[in-house]
């Protein structure tokens, strides 16, 4: 992060300019007075902006260690230890983490201190450097042929701290040896130079020594493109740049992905579809972040110009009850168009509860997440109009109720990624909640008022259970909500054929692909009515398909592939707004939903 000058830098300039500004009458003393006053002021109040931190560096022996570096992250303050392994700092009221680094040959491992809070004159005592573990391995590409000078980075995985590891490149035979401290840590493996392949990254648990055996870069292809600012079109500088694979999920390892002074970006990705992301600089421009979706990559690939716009902001503090600050909850922003949440990178609440994000002007609503441990509740804003800055002042989040169970089917077997969706029994609003899926174990927690509710337990996609809801659940204090889920009468899974990511629909294209699957799973000959519809992001229902009968025996299924559907234009002012294709399955005699998918699409 870029900082301004020292604040009694400007406070002394700021003085000088109301002296020039002062008549020729008056004399250099008084000048010399003036200057004088100032800078007694300013030396005064000094202190109160910085308290002083010290402590002292050892090794496993008690031994001090001189010429340790210490690294405060993010802020650019650094100490040295001296011969008795001392040091000190001078550092404003915060939160910081600590990197040490040991003198180099000293044979040391480095070590991170997390959560120094500084409110005051503080010591961290004695910190102890030990000689660590050793973390090696070989690198190679996709063909065997092993990477020779390629960089071998490795982060704490808790503060995401990037180690100090001395001789961290591969050697003439593709290995490498890293002196690491014990714990959870991230190794990422990168090319050498020229090398276009793709940087992997793993976790690693470092209790002893550890080889990683052969991390194998696969073929890469570049990926570029410049960022501009969409008013001035100024090319933007440090514009972090992220890529996600669209059908996992996972993020692409993508290490000097930031881009140049023209704006330039250029990252090495394999080939597949991506979701690529673009954060600013904070600080630098009130710029909204911006996600592309559905990026095809089938070999070296331009992105063209990337404008950000203009954005406001949206701040404020979540405190508790008590007024104390809640810290590293969630933030969402929801747009009232397509119920789309917005790319807000940065938005957790910092350790003292505070929190910033830029978003476009229009009509949203804001979503505030606290972890499950916080007992406090999730919580929405309104639909309101933004239109310029808005701070919220303290935002208080309620203490809840916790609401979990367990959700099975078919003679108890775990069931994994359910939606659990509470709603007011009363007035039918849901409650917002945060982790409201299931783990592997079928297990899940959510937060909630004293009250009476509809719980809906939601099967992942393409689940053979049927979703259920329990009516009129009370709650005032802990509630165990254990579900048992039945085998569906008939089951319908629709999907992209290319990729199970949002399809983009370019422009002048007047159809999309689909497959999709209707399924008799349970034994019993049945029958349904299936509808085929599309929904614009305002929540319009355009129909394709209504009540068209299928009957279908035992373990029977009706299977389409790269089925072409016509769509109607995109209304105006709706391109680029993810839409659904959704195909529902309705009880033949009462018209009740028996199964529903869908997937998203983006007309261009």
């Amino acid at each position: 992060m870029r900082k301004g000058p020292p604040i009694a830098y400007r406070i002394v300039n700021n003085s000088i300019c109301a002296v020039l500004r002062l008549t020729h009458w008056e004399t250099a003393m008084t000048i010399k007075s003036f200057i004088l006053t100032t800078l007694v002021a300013i030396l005064l109040v000094a202190p109160a902006m910085a308290d002083t931190v010290n402590g002292k560096i050892i090794n496993s022996a008690g031994l001090p260690v001189a010429g340790a570096t210490i690294e405060v992250f993010s802020t650019g303050f650094t100490a040295t230890t001296n011969i008795a392994g001392f040091f000190t700092l001078n550092l404003p009221q915060g939160t910081y983490v600590f990197h040490v680094i040991p003198p180099a040959g000293a044979l040391l491992a480095p070590m991170v201190v997390g959560n120094v809070v500084v409110n005051g004159p503080t010591n961290i005592g004695n910190q102890v450097l030990t000689a660590g573990f050793l973390l090696s391995g070989t690198v190679t590409d996709g063909n065997g042929v092993v990477i020779v000078n390629g960089d071998l980075d490795v982060f704490d995985d808790l503060s995401g701290v990037k180690l100090n590891t001395p001789g961290d490149k591969t050697s003439p035979t593709g290995t490498f040896s890293l002196r690491v401290p014990g714990g959870a840590l991230r190794l990422r493996a990168e090319p050498g130079p020229g090398q276009v392949l793709v940087s992997q990254i793993q976790d690693v648990n470092m209790v002893s020594n550890l080889s990683v055996g052969t991390i194998v870069l696969p073929q890469g292809f570049q990926l570029t493109g410049v960022v501009r600012h969409a008013t001035t079109n100024v090319p933007l500088l440090d514009v972090d740049i992220d890529v996600d694979d669209l059908a996992t999920g996972l993020r692409i390892q993508t290490p000097g992905d930031n881009t140049d002074a023209t704006g330039t970006f250029s990252v090495i990705v394999p080939a597949g579809v991506f979701t690529v992301s673009f954060e600013p600089l904070k600080g630098q421009q009130i710029l909204v972040g911006k996600r592309v979706t559905g990026v095809f990559v089938p070999a070296t690939s331009n992105m063209g110009n990337i404008l950000l716009d203009p954005g406001i902001t949206v701040s404020g503090t979540l405190v508790n009850n008590a007024g104390f600050p809640v810290t590293g909850a969630d933030l969402d922003v929801r747009s009232q168009a397509g119920d789309a949440i917005l790319y807000t990178p940065g938005d957790k609440t910092a350790q003292d509860g505070t929190f910033f994000v830029v978003i476009p002007t229009g009509m949203h609503r804001v979503i505030f997440q606290p972890k499950n441990a916080s007992g406090l509740l999730s919580q929405s804003t309104p639909f309101q109009q933004f239109t310029g800055n808005t701070p919220m002042g303290n935002v208080i989040a309620q203490p809840g109720h916790l609401l979990s169970g367990n959700v099975s089917a078919f003679g108890g077997v775990p069931q994994t990624d359910c939606s659990i969706i509470v709603h007011d029994s009363t007035t039918g609003a849901i409650i917002e909640v945060a982790n409201k899926r299931t783990y592997a174990s079928g297990n899940y927690g959510v937060l909630v008022p004293t009250g009476t509710f509809d719980v809906d337990v939601r099967t992942k996609k393409g689940s053979l259970a049927q979703d259920i809801t329990v009516s009129s659940v009370i709650v005032s204090g802990p509630k165990t909500l254990n579900a048992s889920l039945s085998l569906l009468p008939m089951l319908v899974f629709v999907d992209d054929p290319a990729f199970p990511g949002p399809q983009v629909v370019l422009a002048g294209q007047a159809q999309i692909f689909i497959t999709f699957v209707i399924y008799n799973p349970n034994g019993i000959t049945t029958g349904t009515l299936v509808d085929v519809e599309i929904e614009d992001p305002f929540g319009g229902i355009s129909t394709i398909v209504s009540g068209s009968p299928v009957v279908l025996g035992s373990g029977q299924y009706i299977f389409a592939q790269f089925l072409p559907v016509p769509l109607s234009p995109a209304a105006p002012g709706n391109s680029g707004l993810p839409h659904k294709f959704i195909i529902r399955l309705r009880h033949p005699t009462n018209g009740s939903e028996i199964d529903v998918d869908e997937f998203v699409y983006f007309p261009q």
